[in-house]
């Protein structure tokens, strides 16, 4: 009995010590979203440029188009549409058409991933896309 005891606080104790490894947290801020180049290519045309690498993050990128109500104060993401980023050289680069929605204003939402699961990402944030 006591050694089933002993077991399961051991095993209880290194379940909640695997939280002392979680990210606690991520980088984010002008620092981050000024690495976020959107250049307009004509006819809702869009080319996203980004780093490959920042920060120690240089593992792969995530990059959507979200989409908020307009006069929200919150910024809460109304639709997303994710984009396929492409490796060209040192950085990562996606076009897309970015339509207008109405009463939606759209912006580009980046993550740079870490390489373990437990290391914090880096999240960027365009400034609003004036369609």
């Amino acid at each position: 009995m006591t050694k089933n005891l002993l077991t399961s606080l051991f095993l209880l104790s290194s379940l909640f010590s695997f939280g002392a490894f979680a990210c606690n947290q991520t980088y984010r801020g002008k620092e981050v979203d000024r690495h976020i180049k959107v250049k307009n290519l004509g006819d809702h045309s869009y080319e996203i440029i980004v780093p490959k690498k920042l920060n120690h993050l240089d593992y792969g990128v995530r990059m959507s188009v979200h989409y908020y109500r307009s006069g929200d104060v919150l910024q809460i993401v109304e639709k997303e549409q994710k984009l396929l980023p492409k490796l060209v050289g040192q950085h990562y680069t996606a076009t897309s058409k970015i339509l207008p929605e109405a009463g939606l204003i759209p912006y580009v939402s980046v993550l740079w991933q870490p390489e373990v699961c437990c290391e914090c990402p880096a999240i960027g944030r365009s400034g609003d896309i004036q369609l």
